[in-house]
């Protein structure tokens, strides 16, 4: 009789640390939905401040660069641009560095209000 019990609580404790380990994924798909989300929104908002179609494709280029993580950043690996028209972009062209600055600062402290802050928040609340 001992041995069933001791089955049974074994087989409802792996069931429990199953259900809590879908939960914890579960969580996790949701917060990578959110930071894509947000990471959209932040690309828009760049691509926002550029004044010509010409600097809005090299923005896509260099960030492009930046995401693929190959470990190649530099203007030579872009697939869609010249080296030379990342260039100019980067040095010649009239974008608002201030601007650019003001928005990824807004952005990066609104997604950490919004991931870790406003949670613990609410946690507190209840």
């Amino acid at each position: 009789m001992e041995r069933r019990d001791f089955v049974t609580s074994y087989i409802e404790m792996i069931a429990l640390e199953s259900q809590n380990m879908r939960e914890k994924a579960w969580n996790i798909e949701i917060k990578a939905r959110e930071m894509l989300a947000h990471a959209q929104e932040l690309v828009y908002s760049l691509k926002a401040l550029m004044p010509t179609q010409y600097q809005k494709d090299n923005l896509e280029a260099m960030l492009a660069l930046f995401l693929e993580a190959q470990g190649h950043p530099l203007p030579e690996h872009s697939q869609t641009k010249s080296p030379s028209a990342i260039s100019r972009f980067l040095n010649i062209n009239p974008w608002s560095t201030r601007e650019m600055i003001r928005v990824v600062r807004s952005w990066a402290l609104q997604t950490v209000f919004n991931l870790y802050l406003a949670p613990a928040q609410n946690t507190a609340l209840k």
